[in-house]
């Protein structure tokens, strides 16, 4: 399995409901904020990969920061930036 999906928003955004749908489709593990406050081994955001790529059972990347999209790709997915 590769890691597919990192999505983030704000609490009170319908992340909770994101990842309950994400994993009803079939797209499971995700992982939530929740999760994370309950397991302080897992609070470490950024490298080194280990605990992440663990808990979702993926192999650890060997850049810094695995994806990363400059503004102007990633605007172009939705067309082009907003005037």
């Amino acid at each position: 399995m590769t890691l597919m999906v990192i999505g983030s928003g704000f609490g009170c955004t319908g992340t909770m409901s994101t990842k309950l749908a994400l994993e009803e489709l079939g797209f499971g593990p995700c992982r939530h904020m929740l999760e994370v406050m309950q397991r302080p081994d897992q609070r470490h955001i950024g490298p080194p990969w280990q605990p992440h790529c663990s808990f979702l059972d993926v192999p650890v990347p060997d850049t810094r920061f695995p994806r990363s999209d400059p503004r102007d790709e990633f605007w172009a997915h939705f067309g082009g930036e907003p005037a």
